[in-house]
């Protein structure tokens, strides 16, 4: 083979490749050291278009996360670590991160800016909706329609009152 015919065939094989990685959609790192659950959660989450990786534990996330996947789905318990280790190390890197756990674990979870969706629902269409919410992003016009682009006297205002004067008087310096 001539060196015009190698360089042919690699710029066909790279067109390939890239062809594959536009059509597979959006990427997704899930997880869940408990299989019964995994098999549920990929099950979603597949349904939901993602290309879906899944890890068992902490140090496996780590590494695929250095790939930065448009989303993170995790376990809360793994094993010496556990999913808020990487939710959060997903946030620093610009990740959305949804953690799985039991009820008790909702405010936890959230106070750390952090989604949080619990195992029963995981199995129906909020994981689905979650994904869709977290990675179109929070500037959604339809969403929030008071970030809408107008000046003057008539822009619209976000819920709430916003004409009154907080008091803090209980404040000490």
């Amino acid at each position: 083979m001539t060196q015009f015919q190698n360089a042919g065939m690699a710029y066909q094989l790279l067109c390939r490749l890239l062809t594959y990685q536009m059509n597979i959609g959006p990427a997704a790192l899930l997880v869940a050291p408990n299989a019964v659950l995994s098999k549920v959660l990929a099950h979603s989450i597949r349904r939901a278009g993602y290309h879906l990786t899944v890890v068992r534990t902490f140090d496996a996330a780590r590494e695929v996360l250095s790939r930065h996947p448009d989303v993170l789905v995790t376990e809360l318990k793994l094993a010496e670590y556990n999913g808020l280790h990487l939710a959060l190390r997903g946030r620093t890197m610009g990740i959305p991160s949804i953690v799985v756990a039991e009820k008790a674990f909702e405010h936890e979870v959230e106070q750390l800016g952090v989604t949080w969706l619990s195992p029963e629902s995981s199995a129906g269409d909020d994981l689905q909706i979650t994904l869709t919410r977290l990675t179109q992003g929070s500037r959604s016009s339809s969403q929030y329609p008071w970030y809408e682009a107008t000046d003057g006297d008539n822009a619209p205002v976000a819920p709430g009152d916003l004409t009154t004067t907080p008091n803090f008087s209980g404040l000490l310096h």
